[in-house]
């Protein structure tokens, strides 16, 4: 392009799969793309672009440079009349769904001049300027840079600026619109940070003021949802990836309010709260997690938090962000706390544990009154002499005493711990249940699960998060569900001192096993994830109240092997397998054809009669088209080869409709187009659906799982049965020898 002027390079060519269309993208200013010299001859782009400007009367300057012709998918310069006059082409070369940009540097003139010309009484006229602008600058780093180089920063900040003292009612959505430029700016392009200067500064505790403005009375009305969710998503990035600009936050956000922007009733200010929350968690430090942790901790923060955890509308995301929040509660929490130990001013809360279990009430006057020492034994302590060194173990430290006394107090665990230990019946103390051993340790084993203190969470535990932060008694309650557990499973075992460590393995599999299976739960029949997950906790609860020893023997199986290496490859070779004899089966419907009211996800009131059969290579899809839903004439014949279909989706049922969408290619190849076949048995929807999906994606489903787990349980039964250890890893194949002269030697 020896007839450009220096430095004004180009954007490269996009090519689209049908050859009927020559998309072209030719350069602005400042761009550092560059044009494949091997796409086109330089001097074919002039005269493409020169015949494109040919046919617009009202361009005077045909210079080429100063133009660029874009792709509408890329959301640039879209503009309905030009778009339009492209397309009413009618020569040799045709344009896909493109538009034509006028002078670069005109255009950028003329917004500036409409904006800074705007006033704020004409909130609208400047609102629709706003838009415009924020629609190219999003898309377009070529319009930003020069929208920027014209002084439009400027004009942003200064609009901001008085916005903030107007009292117009519409003040609002023109502060929306204009933090949202300023924000493309910095988070699309990088033409400056939040920290660049004082003004970026100030912009930034404005916005921190107006957020802590948002949760009071007179406001909640006032400062919309639209405008608190940008604030809170800007915010969040700030705190993620600019230092200064951080601690002016940390410094200006009032935690004690914005916590209760958490009613409002938009979800996604609740998730953007609860990621802003996570985020001051992650990236403050020591001292400020602490004082963030005091106040999530605080009964009126703990409620409001529950309350919002119990809204029908939340998604998977948000209990997610809930589990976090509570993992990041409880790591300052009780990272402290696990690694204090007990120490000798602690030993009137154990004096205290010992009253309040042995009360005098529940003793009969004719037994025999217990001594301190037969007290400590009966309550299961290791050291007599001084129990305090019980908790000398950091963890769980000052936490399992902590444990003890609120198990102690508790209107519900109080009775069970009284009875287990104020048994007479029980001559043998070597059969009594080790309550502060077991508390002890038990801490210690949940601690590690639920990751305590490490920057990590655990998906198979984010079900007990989610719990915590439901749960009015939080995390002691279901310590408490867990002793009483393992206190069941002892008296089943039918236990003894001796046999602490087995009984404590048998809490460990029940745990583990009862975690596996609620993390198995699926999403099905429409419901909504608070559904699922309430469904979940139900279920935990159940699981914890009603467990048995039994269950382990048989949900140990499934599980203890699963982290072998040899089993792995297993469970892959037999779901292959699975599959594989499913194949043919789940095919023959396909191949025997069937017909269905084929609709349009677009145009869903058009139906058409059509019969769909594959083919015998499993290639293609042979399809005829009727000539209405009553006749029985065929009207045309097409085809959709196989690998054209990208995606397959189950509808709800409608009318005694039951449904299907196949997303695939057109017929075009131009984009992609949704099929919906519909059939009044549901029969036979299902089996198109299953032969479609072991077709196109052939993931094992559900049930082909569970049916590979039991062939798993068969296959090892002989191993189970002789005793014979898995090894962790697949044994290496040894090499083969050097030659095959064996020597056999007699002894």
């Amino acid at each position: 392009m020896n007839n450009i002027r220096q430095n004004t390079p180009t954007i490269p060519i996009k090519q689209i799969p049908s050859k009927k269309f020559i998309p072209l993208v030719v350069g602005t200013p400042d761009s550092d793309l560059k044009i494949p010299a091997k796409l086109f001859e330089e001097q074919k782009i002039q005269n493409f672009i020169q015949d494109v400007l040919a046919h617009f009367e009202n361009i005077k300057d045909k210079n080429a440079v100063l133009y660029a012709i874009r792709l509408c998918k890329t959301n640039q310069y879209i503009n309905e009349k030009n778009r339009a006059e492209l397309l009413s082409l009618t020569s040799s070369t045709k344009f896909h769904d493109v538009d034509l940009c006028l002078n670069l540097e005109t255009e950028v003139k003329c917004y500036i001049e409409k904006i800074s010309g705007s006033k704020i009484t004409n909130a609208d006229s400047l609102i629709s300027h706003l838009i415009s602008v924020e629609k190219y600058i999003s898309a377009d780093k070529i319009f930003a840079l020069e929208f920027y180089a014209k002084g439009g920063r400027k004009i942003i900040i200064d609009f901001i600026q008085e916005c903030e003292k107007s009292s117009d009612s519409k003040k609002w959505s023109m502060l929306y619109h204009l933090y949202k430029i300023f924000i493309l700016f910095i988070k699309n392009w990088s033409l400056f940070t939040w920290d660049t200067s004082e003004t970026e500064l100030n912009l930034l505790k404005s916005t921190c003021e107006i957020l802590n403005e948002s949760t009071k009375d007179s406001k909640k009305e006032i400062i919309p949802d639209f405008l608190v969710l940008l604030y809170l998503q800007n915010l969040n990035d700030v705190m993620l990836n600019c230092i200064s600009a951080r601690e002016l936050i940390l410094k200006e956000i009032k935690f004690h309010d914005i916590l209760f922007l958490i009613q409002r009733s938009e979800i996604q200010i609740k998730e953007a709260l609860l990621i802003f929350l996570n985020s001051c968690f992650l990236k403050g430090d020591t001292n400020f997690r602490k004082n963030l942790n005091s106040i999530l901790s605080q009964p009126l923060a703990n409620s409001l938090l529950r309350e919002a955890s119990l809204s029908e509308n939340n998604f998977e995301r948000i209990f997610k962000n809930f589990a976090l929040l509570q993992k990041n509660i409880l790591d300052i929490e009780f990272s402290i706390r696990i690694r204090t130990p007990v120490d000798k001013v602690h030993f009137t809360r154990i004096e205290e544990i010992c009253k309040m279990v042995f009360d005098p009430s529940l003793v009969n006057s004719t037994e025999k009154t217990l001594t301190d020492d037969e007290k400590l034994s009966r309550l299961g302590f290791m050291n007599i002499k001084n129990p305090i060194h019980d908790f000398d173990q950091t963890p769980p430290g000052i936490l399992a005493l902590d444990f003890l006394e609120y198990f102690t107090k508790n209107k519900i665990f109080k009775s069970v711990v009284q009875n287990f230990v104020n048994e007479r019946s029980v001559k043998n103390l070597e059969y009594m249940f080790p309550f502060a051993k077991a508390s002890i340790y038990i801490i210690k084993h949940l601690i590690e699960i639920l990751k305590i203190g490490k920057n990590e969470i655990d998906q198979k535990t984010e079900i007990l998060f989610i719990l915590f932060i439901i749960s009015p008694d939080g995390i002691f309650d279901f310590f408490g569900k867990i002793l009483w557990l393992f206190y069941r499973l002892w008296i089943e075992m039918k236990a003894q001192s001796l046999d602490f460590e087995r009984a404590l393995n048998a809490l460990k599999d029940s745990l583990y096993i009862i975690l596996t299976d609620l993390n198995k739960f699926e999403k099905r029949n429409g419901q909504g994830y608070s559904s699922i997950i309430k469904k979940k906790l139900s279920d935990l609860n159940n699981l914890v109240d009603t467990w048995k020893y039994d269950l382990i023997k048989k949900g140990k199986s499934r599980y203890d092997k699963s982290g072998l290496e040899p089993i792995k490859e297993l469970e892959i070779i037999l779901t292959n397998e699975v599959i594989e004899n499913l194949r043919p089966k789940r095919l023959k419907a396909l191949c025997k054809g069937e017909t269905f009211e084929k609709s349009n996800l677009k145009d869903k009131k058009t139906k058409q009669k059509q019969f769909w059969s594959l083919s015998p290579d499993y290639k293609t899809f042979n399809i005829s088209e009727f000539e209405n839903l009553q006749s029985t004439e065929v009207k045309t014949a097409t085809q959709i080869e196989v690998e054209f279909i990208k995606d397959i989706k189950k509808d709800e049922p409608r009318k005694q409709m039951f449904s299907f969408q196949i997303v695939c290619l057109r017929m075009d190849e131009i984009g992609e187009e949704t099929i919906i076949l519909s059939n009044q048995s549901e029969t036979i929807i299902d089996a198109w659906f299953d032969g479609l999906s072991i077709l196109i994606n052939p993931k094992p489903t559900t049930s082909i799982t569970c049916f590979v787990e039991c062939l798993i349980d068969v296959r090892l039964l002989d191993i189970n049965t002789l005793g014979i250890e898995i090894p962790q890893k697949i044994p290496e194949i040894p090499t083969l020898p050097a030659d095959f002269d064996f020597n056999i030697k007699n002894e």
